[in-house]
């Protein structure tokens, strides 16, 4: 009975991730293939945030990451810890935005969804690969826990 019972609330589960995908795509914005990385068109005293959600069989995590420029230095804010920006985590930064514009939203019970704001600007793009793992290394990049 209890082998019923899992295959069946895993059945459940991979049924009710992929209908969430599915919804989700429609409002899907455009990608950011061919555009400048947000980290790179900040000015003096503008910020961009990545709004991030992960939603599995077991599992619903949301956190908000925050980008700032301010007196031509860049910051990272996660969980109101603030850290300074290097020239190395910059470019880590654009490798970030490049390989997240390129995403996959199907394949995985798991569905991470990124919801990156800069000004009016709004870019929504689901990653259902369970292989890139893109907010985790830059929490683990930044030395911020996970």
């Amino acid at each position: 009975m209890k082998k019923i019972y899992l295959i069946g609330l895993l059945f459940m589960c991979m049924m009710g991730s992929h209908a969430q995908t599915a919804q989700n795509n429609v409002i899907q914005t455009e990608t950011t293939e061919n555009t400048i990385p947000f980290i790179d068109k900040l000015q003096n005293g503008e910020q961009f945030t990545i709004h991030f959600g992960s939603t599995g069989c077991f599992h619903n995590t949301k956190e908000t990451m925050t980008f700032q420029r301010e007196n031509d230095t860049y910051f990272v804010i996660l969980n109101n810890e603030k850290k300074t920006l290097s020239n190395d985590f910059m470019q880590q930064i654009r490798k970030f935005e490049k390989e997240l514009s390129q995403q996959s939203d199907m394949g995985c019970t798991t569905v991470d969804k990124y919801l990156v704001i800069y000004k009016d600007t709004h870019r929504v793009i689901m990653d259902g690969s369970c292989a890139w793992n893109g907010y985790g290394n830059l929490k683990k990049l930044f030395g911020f826990t996970t």
